[in-house]
């Protein structure tokens, strides 16, 4: 009755049809209830049988009837196409804007047995089915493509959806709705139904709360969920001396990550140097756990050389591979500004032109162009710095290169006050007696393989605790008391300050044994801000440290198959090269200038894809319960949310359930008649 109460007939004139009912009850009081002639050849049962008979056939009777009642009845009921009407307004064809996640998180496997980017296909097609005809759609994936900026019918839609692929390019979500939002707003499409089909990950989808959703649209958010949350990548990798010296010890690191629900035994870890398998190593992983791996790198590497970490992990395997490249050919800038009186000897410690390019400069005579391309600026005993000098160091800290302060004898606090976190605290009388520096902590990774054999204990060099220096990050070299000797600090840790002169009247450290390995170390660190081992497909640019010697000159990245001449200009810092993100795949890339290779780049995925941890269909209801025009869908599959779709906006057809019905009972009348 509930059911009947709440049907709608699409064409209610065929109930008339239903006094055809009355054929099946004519036919039972006309046909059935005919006299019938028994003859028995025993009077004495005639009672007992004529009773069970009348019986049988009686409850025979009433059920086929009943059967021919129900067949008319749902016959009729099929010609009227009822149905229950729909709870929401009928797809009407407003404009339709669609996102598909194409990003590689995508490739992880559904709870169908396909992958992600398949699934969403999928939904995309429902979508296309569900509309009327002349429906007006943007469709947009993680490459913005100029496509996507114009309405496209169904069919043209359709066409894009079978050229949609995986991508490496990663979006995060307000980007995605800033984008949509604008199209519709250009278009005037006010009332648009916005559709959202993604794995919703938690690294780039942030806080779903603070989505900054319109009024007067429509927001559907469909959730692709995955059968298994589990995935291995590389973290990072780096060196442990940053600077790559020729004939130098070196360690690469590689620290991988367990972002799965499992644990992981006896993963092997494969390094190929220029694809020639060189290490082999094997790590135990646990559940959100991440561990560091060391490879003693060969002495004799090339100057370009590249380097792949390799594995074997499933379900997700994009991120199996992961390139990244050393250049040992570059030297290090280094440049000094000193006063007519300061103490010679740092720029002797870089007197190695193998390894270094030295520039030195009095603090009147200044060349500001090359103090800028320099990865190291060492100011030796400068009492004074007028403006343009200044300005220049604030902006060469800025940019990570770094800067290494020795003030004079007679320093001015105010000569340092463009650092960020150092300051001078005070002084102590010169009368001071020097005073043996505490031991170094060779664990700091600055100390790290500064030394080839480590001794417990050595003596260290004598300073008089003449300044006293406040603020930066960590004292990599201290007075017995605790006061800083040499302070690290600055934005970027890229500053080193000097709590005295290098006179043999203040310290005896320019005369020490570590004098040389310190200044290197440093150096070495410098050029930490210059290219890097590896860069994101993501990216929007890279910097590197290499002079365009001429304007016209046009610099291209090589790989097989491919070549791409990067968007490019020059600055004081180096070289800059606007990556397109569309284009790029992990691997290695030739930098070429005249086909002359001047470097080698190397990218991989963006980091973020590989966390798979995603907001779920019911994550998204709490975050969203306070919009009202946000609709969540937590459909199994494709046929499930089409279904769902068109009971929500077209109601629910029982035309064909009616059918099925009327033949059923048409089958158990012929079984009344035949078996009973």
């Amino acid at each position: 009755m509930l059911l009947l109460y709440a049907m709608s007939f699409l064409y209610p004139q065929f109930l008339l049809g239903l006094l055809a009912l009355s054929i099946p009850i004519l036919i039972h009081l006309f046909n059935f209830r005919k006299a019938k002639k028994v003859y028995f050849s025993n009077n004495q049962f005639l009672q007992l049988v004529r009773e069970a008979s009348s019986s049988k056939l009686r409850l025979k009777h009433w059920l086929v009837l009943l059967s021919r009642l129900f067949f008319v009845a749902f016959l009729v009921f099929t010609f009227t196409q009822p149905f229950i009407p729909a709870k929401e307004e009928q797809l009407d064809g407003n404009d339709v804007l669609i996102y598909l996640d194409n990003s590689m998180s995508m490739s992880n496997e559904s709870r169908n047995g396909v992958s992600g980017l398949e699934e969403g296909l999928t939904y995309v097609n429902s979508l296309l089915s569900l509309y009327p005809k002349g429906t007006n759609y943007i469709f947009l994936t993680n490459e913005f493509s100029s496509s996507s900026k114009f309405f496209k019918n169904g069919d043209e839609v359709k066409e894009l959806v079978t050229e949609t692929h995986l991508s490496g390019v990663s979006r995060d979500f307000n980007q995605v709705l800033s984008r949509l939002q604008a199209e519709s707003e250009k278009f005037d499409a006010q009332n648009a139904d916005f559709y959202f089909i993604s794995d919703f990950q938690k690294t780039t989808v942030g806080e779903p709360q603070n989505w900054n959703l319109r009024k007067g649209a429509n927001y559907h958010y469909i959730p692709v969920e995955f059968n298994e949350i589990s995935n291995v990548f590389v973290d990072t990798v780096f060196l442990n001396n940053p600077f790559l010296i020729a004939h130098e010890n070196n360690t690469l690191s590689a620290v991988l990550r367990n972002e799965g629900n499992s644990n992981l035994e006896d993963l092997e870890v494969r390094l190929f140097i220029n694809e020639v398998q060189y290490y082999t190593a094997s790590l135990t992983l646990m559940v959100g756990d991440s561990k560091t791996i060391h490879f003693n790198l060969p002495n004799n590497l090339p100057d370009h050389s590249k380097f792949r970490l390799s594995f074997e992990e499933f379900p997700v395997t994009f991120d199996n591979d992961f390139y990244f490249n050393l250049d040992r050919k570059g030297k290090i800038r280094v440049a000094e500004v000193h006063s007519r009186n300061a103490s010679p000897l740092p720029g002797k410690a870089f007197g190695n032109t193998q390894l270094f390019e030295f520039r030195a400069f009095t603090e009147e005579n200044v060349n500001y162009n090359e103090l800028s391309q320099s990865n190291l600026i060492i100011l030796n005993e400068v009492d004074k710095l007028d403006a343009p000098l200044r300005e220049l160091l604030e902006d060469f800290i800025s940019l990570g290169k770094s800067v290494v302060v020795i003030p004079s004898s007679n320093p001015r606090s105010s000569t340092y006050s463009y650092l960020e976190d150092i300051r001078i605290k005070s002084f102590t009388a010169f009368s001071a007696p020097k005073q043996n520096l505490a031991s170094l902590d060779l664990e700091n990774p600055f100390f790290e393989n500064i030394f080839e054999n480590r001794e417990e204990e050595f003596e260290m060099p004598l300073a008089r605790p003449y300044m006293k220096l406040q603020g930066g990050s960590e004292s990599l070299i201290s007075y017995k008391t605790g006061e800083p000797f040499l302070l690290r600090g600055g934005i970027k840790d890229n500053v080193y300050f000097f709590a005295t002169p290098f006179r043999d009247a203040f310290t005896s450290f320019q005369k020490h044994a570590i004098f040389v390995p310190v200044l290197y170390r440093i150096a070495s660190f410098s050029k930490e801000g210059g290219d890097q081992l590896y860069y994101s497909v993501t990216d929007p640019f890279v910097m590197l440290g290499i002079e365009r010697s001429d304007n016209d000159d046009v610099f291209k990245l090589k790989r097989p198959g491919a070549e791409i001449i990067p968007v490019q200009r020059s600055a004081a810092q180096g070289l800059f090269l606007e990556l397109p993100k569309d284009v790029l795949i992990p691997g290695f890339y030739d930098l070429s200038l005249r086909d002359e290779l001047k470097g080698l780049l190397s990218f991989n995925y963006d980091k973020r894809e590989s966390y798979p941890d995603q907001f779920h269909g019911k994550d998204l209801k709490v975050a969203l319960a306070h919009h009202e025009n946000v609709s969540i869908y937590e459909s199994k599959d494709a046929m499930e949310f089409f279904r769902e779709m068109k009971s929500i906006h077209s109601g629910v057809e029982l035309w064909r359930l009616c059918l099925l019905l009327a033949l059923a009972f048409l089958f158990f009348e012929i079984l009344l008649i035949r078996f009973l």
